[in-house]
């Protein structure tokens, strides 16, 4: 049996690709597209995690504001470098001997991503994409825009790098 000594770490973080209409050219902008009109707060993925509506759009319309529209390359770049939805399970390669193919495996998950991405593309090829990253590892209130609903609105996909 091996026995991990060294710093081992449970941080996660999350790529959300996002198609906009147009880029949002002001706060107020990007907050009617986020949240409903009269939403005061934002709840994380726990209860505690409360944030003020203004804060969170801030910060997001800080990370976009001095972002220019994601290349074909950024997007398949942040696809293939996680998990995205559907995508396929290592039990699916158990071998008879219980052993996993690992080889198959990882070669499945390489192409279902490239499609993934490819028909992500396609579907957003009239809005304007942008890539935020957020992560657990920057504190509670990263935490809470990582794992919260923040981009349920509007056209986005999750790419989670756990």
């Amino acid at each position: 049996m091996k026995t991990r000594t060294g710093f081992v770490s449970n941080s996660s973080s999350s790529s959300f690709i996002v198609g906009f209409d147009k880029k949002p050219e002001t706060v107020e902008e990007l907050k009617n597209l986020l949240f409903d009109e009269d939403q005061e707060v934002f709840v994380g993925l726990y209860d505690d995690a409360v944030y003020p509506v203004q804060q969170v759009v801030q910060t997001v319309f800080d990370d976009l504001r001095d972002q220019n529209e994601a290349t074909k390359d950024e997007i398949y770049n942040t696809v293939l470098s996680g998990h995205v939805n559907g995508m396929p399970r290592s039990s699916d390669f158990r071998r008879c001997n219980g052993e996993t193919a690992w080889d198959a495996y990882f070669e499945a998950c390489d192409d279902y991503r490239g499609k993934y991405a490819e028909d992500l593309i396609n579907k957003f090829k009239d809005k304007k994409i942008f890539i935020f990253e957020y992560s657990d590892n920057d504190g509670p209130y990263y935490t809470a825009l990582e794992h919260g609903d923040l981009f349920d609105r509007i056209n986005y996909v999750r790419v989670s790098h756990h």
